[in-house]
């Protein structure tokens, strides 16, 4: 079972309660695990691009990157970040940005060639200019006196299912899933802002059911369920495109504005 706060993976407890709890440097890569004692039970080095050095751990997959959700395939060497895999060994994802050249040219660059200032951490974009970036939970205050949240927005299709307020998952409805602790009651109706560069577009959209949850490198739900790390709504269909413009860019960056 892990656990998770506003700002990432924060532990993690056995079968016999026995928790772990894990140290972080300032780009999210764990540095080092605790027992409840307070001793070092393992410590971690990285080269540059996050290849793991020393204390490679087969029980602990969330090393490079792993405060926010990278999780380490040791049979591979590769880290999986939401929407491709990254080889640390050489510097570069295995597959092409999924928002193509909205951050150059180069579709396999990990972070402009710059890991020592920058992470991505959902395998699609970073932003130097994002003062938000390195915090997937950022919570502040909307001039309405509202809570505004930042981070990531995919979209869900669930036919056949009920919605957390009891109603059929209709995708054509401009609706969403978000956590108890940012919306505590359900409907409720929040507003939706692209952040992606050049992007300008605001929707409203009525919250009637729980998500997003955190998943294994397979795309399944993680048991007990626990909130995503990077991402903060999951929308349907209809509301991803109207947002978006399509369902193609997977993951967007969004501002969230709870009443």
């Amino acid at each position: 079972m892990y656990g998770w706060d506003q700002q990432g993976l924060i532990s993690r407890t056995d079968a016999n309660e026995n928790s772990l709890f894990y140290l972080w440097d300032g780009l999210g890569n764990c540095i080092g695990i605790i027992d409840q004692t307070g001793r070092l039970a393992q410590s971690y080095e990285y080269s540059a691009y996050g290849e793991c050095l020393s204390g490679k751990d087969a029980v602990n997959a969330f090393r490079f990157v792993g405060r926010y959700g990278g999780m380490q395939d040791d049979e591979t060497g590769l880290t999986y970040f939401t929407n491709r895999w990254y080889d640390s060994k050489a510097g570069r994802w295995m597959s092409e940005d999924p928002i193509r050249q909205g951050r150059g040219l180069n579709l396999y660059a990990y972070v402009l060639n710059n890991p020592s200032r920058f992470t991505d951490i959902n395998g699609s974009d970073v932003d130097p200019n994002d003062d938000y970036y390195n915090d997937p939970y950022n919570t502040g205050n909307s001039s309405s006196g509202g809570k505004v949240f930042v981070g990531n927005a995919s979209f869900y299709d669930l036919p056949g299912h009920l919605t957390a307020d009891g109603d059929e998952f209709d995708s054509n409805a401009m609706a969403g899933a978000m956590t108890k602790e940012k919306v505590p009651h359900l409907p409720t109706t929040v507003q939706v802002k692209n952040l992606e560069k050049g992007a300008c577009k605001v929707i409203d959209v009525e919250i009637n059911d729980r998500g997003p949850f955190a998943m294994d490198s397979n795309g399944t739900a993680i048991r007990p369920l626990q909130p995503h790390p990077t991402r903060i709504i999951d929308l349907t269909e209809a509301a991803f495109k109207a947002l978006a413009g399509s369902l193609g860019a997977g993951v967007i960056r969004v501002e969230v504005t709870v009443p």
